[in-house]
C-alpha cells in the first residue's frame, strides 16, 4: 500500500488514541490530536471510542483520522449489581485495546481519560510509549468523587502510566503536590481541526439569531461554574445574560432558575450545543462571561472565546489567568464580587466594542502552517 498510511520498513507505527467518550469535548480533542499526529507522522493516528463517534465529527474526519468504535457501551445497570458490570466492562475495554496495540504495533497509545488502572498490561509491544492526557487534576465538584472506586481508578491510573500529560502549568504544579507526580505540560490550543472541518460543512446553513445580543455563560452547568454572580451581576447591571448548556447538577439548575424567575433579560437554556452552535453563540454575544469560584484546569469556553477573538470577563482564578496570558481582550475581576462584574459588563456596553480581535475558525488539517496542536503532540511524543 502507498500513500500517507503506508509504512516503509523500519518506519515507526501509528499513534492510537484511546478516547471512552463519543460526543463532547473529549472526543473532539482527541480528534484534534490526532490530526496533529497525522501531520507530524503523515500516517493516519487510530481513534478507538465508543458508537456514536461517526455520527458526531466531522462528515471528513476519516480523510485524517482512522476511527474505529470499538470499544463497548457502557453499563446501563443501577444498583448494587452496576459496581461488577463496571469492573467486567473495564476488562472488556482492556482486551480491545490490548488486541489493538498487538495488531498495529503502534509508536504511543494516548489515552483521553484516567479510566485505565491497569497500563502495564495495554503496551506490551516493544516500544510502545503510552501516555495518560489528565485534562482535570481535579475534578470539577472536587479532589474526589462521592465514588470511591472511581476515585481508586483515577489515582493508580496518574500513578502507574509511565508518562502524563496535563494542560498547563498551574496543572503540572498541583499534580506534583496532590499525587507527586512529575508530568509534562502544554496549554489547551485554542483552535480546532474539528471546527474548521465542520465549519465548512455548515458554510451555508448557519442559524442566525434573533433579537438583541446578551452576555454569555456558556458549557455544562454545575456548581463550580459561578453562575449565580453572573445572574446577580447581569440584575444589578440592568443587562442581558444567556446561560447556555447541558445542566448536569440539577439542584444547581434549580437553584439558578430561581435566581432568574421574573427577569425578561436572562434566559437558561438546558440543552446540549453542537460544536457549530457553540461557536455561533461565541460570536452572537456581548461578551463571554466565565465566574467559575473553583476551577483548576484549563477552559474551553476560554480557549474557544480567545480562538474567537470575543472580549472575556473571566474570574480571578490562577488556572485561567494562566490561560488567558497574553490575551489582550480579557477582564478580571475578583471570585463572586457581583458588582464588579457588574462594573465591566456595563463598560463593555458603554463601549460598543464586542470583538477584541479578527475571529478565526478553527484550523485547516490539511494546512502546512504550525500552530498550537503542532506544539501540543510534540509534548505527548516527547514528554515536552
Amino acid at each position: 500500500m502507498t500513500g500517507p498510511d503506508s509504512q516503509q520498513a523500519g518506519a515507526a507505527g501509528p499513534i492510537v488514541i484511546v478516547c471512552p467518550t463519543s460526543r463532547g469535548g473529549h472526543i473532539e480533542h482527541a480528534f484534534d490530536l490526532a490530526v496533529a499526529g497525522y501531520r507530524r507522522t503523515r500516517q493516519r493516528s487510530i481513534l478507538l471510542t465508543r458508537r456514536g463517534a461517526h455520527e458526531y465529527l466531522p462528515q471528513r474526519a476519516g480523510e485524517f483520522v482512522d476511527i474505529r468504535e470499538v470499544l463497548p457501551p457502557l453499563p446501563k445497570r443501577r444498583g448494587p449489581a452496576s459496581l461488577l458490570w463496571y469492573f467486567l466492562n473495564l476488562v472488556r475495554e482492556h482486551a480491545v485495546i490490548m488486541r489493538v496495540v498487538r495488531a498495529v504495533r503502534p509508536s504511543t497509545v494516548l489515552f483521553e481519560e484516567p479510566r485505565y488502572p491497569f497500563p502495564s498490561v495495554l503496551g506490551r509491544t516493544r516500544g510502545t510509549r503510552l501516555v495518560l492526557v489528565l485534562h482535570n487534576v481535579v475534578e470539577h465538584d472536587g479532589l474526589r468523587s462521592s465514588n470511591p472506586v472511581v476515585d481508586w481508578i483515577r489515582l493508580r491510573s496518574v500513578r502507574k502510566f509511565p508518562s502524563v500529560l496535563v494542560h498547563g502549568r498551574t496543572q503540572q504544579r498541583l499534580l506534583a503536590t496532590q499525587v507527586g507526580r512529575v508530568a509534562a505540560w502544554s496549554d489547551l490550543p485554542a483552535d480546532s481541526y474539528a471546527e474548521w472541518l465542520w465549519c465548512q460543512e455548515k458554510s451555508g446553513d448557519r442559524a442566525t439569531r434573533v433579537g438583541p445580543p446578551a452576555f454569555l455563560c456558556l458549557g455544562e452547568i454545575r456548581a463550580n461554574k459561578g453562575i449565580e454572580t453572573a445572574i446577580g451581576a447581569a440584575r444589578l447591571a440592568g443587562v442581558r445574560l444567556s446561560v447556555r448548556g447541558k445542566g448536569v447538577d440539577e439542584p444547581y439548575l434549580a437553584e439558578l432558575r430561581r435566581l432568574a424567575a421574573n427577569s425578561k433579560d436572562i434566559a437558561i437554556v438546558d440543552s446540549f450545543m453542537s460544536p457549530v452552535e457553540f461557536s455561533d453563540e461565541i460570536d452572537a454575544s456581548l461578551a463571554l462571561v466565565i465566574p467559575y469560584t473553583s476551577f483548576e484546569a484549563q477552559s474551553g469556553p476560554l480557549a474557544k472565546g480567545m480562538a474567537r477573538g470575543k472580549w472575556i470577563l473571566s474570574s480571578q482564578l490562577p488556572s485561567l489567568m494562566d490561560q488567558a496570558k497574553g490575551y489582550p481582550s480579557i477582564s478580571f475581576f475578583g471570585v463572586g464580587d457581583e458588582e464588579a462584574l457588574a462594573e465591566l459588563m456595563r463598560s463593555v456596553v458603554e463601549s460598543g466594542t464586542t470583538q477584541g480581535r479578527p475571529s478565526r475558525s478553527g484550523q485547516d488539517p490539511a494546512g502546512s502552517d504550525g500552530d498550537a496542536w503542532d506544539a501540543t503532540i510534540e509534548a505527548v511524543l516527547t514528554d515536552g
